[in-house]
């Protein structure tokens, strides 16, 4: 999926560091004093809607694309969490072998196709109720709910 898109190592690492900071910036605790006799304290958890729109701000999030053709914006992770499995390019399909063309990534390269057609792997495509965020998030509750006993340690050191 890496080189479909065209991402080098630096942007796909940028990029998931930057969403995981994102992520985390969503969680907030907090705790209280409880009034009750057999209560120490209550502890709050906030998980805060995340809008898409903050993934797609992420930097790594796009790129420019440079070519004898001109510059172009790929809107990668748009495509992948939005489009599902629709067209994104027309005219053009990817190709790993075959071709006298160096990919910047040393992956595939989108060529021109009378018949072509880019669209997101079906494997990875998402929407904005599915996507690869989403279904990270589901597939990682364990690593998630470890995180959240981590911060709640934390508070009361």
């Amino acid at each position: 999926m890496k080189t479909d898109f065209g991402l080098t190592d630096d942007i796909a690492t940028g990029f998931l560091s930057n969403l995981e900071d994102l992520l985390k910036s969503k969680i907030k605790t907090y705790y209280k004093i409880s009034n009750s006799k057999n209560t120490l304290a209550v502890i709050y958890l906030d998980i805060l809607k995340m809008d898409l729109d903050e993934v797609f701000a992420i930097p790594e999030a796009s790129y420019i694309s440079e070519s004898d053709r001109g510059s172009f914006e790929i809107d990668w992770a748009k495509w992948l969490m939005t489009q599902g499995a629709r067209v994104v390019i027309s005219g053009f399909q990817t190709s790993r072998e075959g071709t006298s063309f160096k990919s910047r990534t040393d992956g595939t390269i989108m060529l021109p196709s009378k018949d072509g057609a880019f669209r997101v792997d079906p494997a990875f495509a998402g929407n904005e109720q599915s996507n690869l965020v989403i279904r990270a998030a589901l597939n990682n509750l364990d690593k998630i709910e470890h995180m959240m006993f981590e911060e709640v340690t934390r508070i009361f050191k």
